[in-house]
């Protein structure tokens, strides 16, 4: 005769989730942090950004601020670094030169397609044991933890 574990209680598992978040965004920022030591490198820190110019090259700063969901303060100071480090440049528009332009240099690219491509990997690593059901589940209760905190 085998035993087996009680069923923990709905609160019990809610509080487990609670606390896994909370281990979550902890470990986000600390990645952050600790990526963001690495002198002319993509950070996570970076990375929404310059995925944003990745998609749709030569935005102003206030429109990758709003793309990137950044302040446009935030996001000066992130081109102010990726500038830098080469990795973006600035140019005038060349119709309206009061606009500034801000565009991945050949460097910004390879080095954000290479970040990508090993973040993609180690994520497909680590989910490699988890199914589809498995992965629909985590989605759902992300989408709703969102919703969740925008209503906060």
């Amino acid at each position: 005769m085998t035993a087996t574990a009680p069923a923990r209680s709905r609160e019990a598992e809610l509080e487990s989730l609670r606390l896994a978040l909370h281990g979550l965004l902890a470990a986000h920022r600390r990645l952050r942090s600790r990526d963001s030591r690495q002198a002319g490198a993509v950070g996570f820190a970076h990375y929404r950004l310059m995925a944003k110019l990745r998609e749709v090259d030569g935005q102003t700063v206030s429109h990758l601020a709003a793309a990137a969901d950044l302040s446009p303060a935030t996001a000066t100071e992130m081109v102010d670094a990726l500038v830098t480090a080469e990795l973006v440049a600035r140019e005038r528009d060349a119709t309206d030169r009061r606009v500034v332009r801000v565009s991945l240099t050949p460097r910004g690219r390879r080095a954000f397609d290479a970040k990508r491509a090993r973040f993609i990997a180690a994520w497909n690593r680590e989910l490699a044991d988890l199914d589809a059901g498995a992965l629909e589940g985590a989605t759902l209760v992300l989408e709703r933890l969102t919703t969740f905190f925008e209503r906060l």
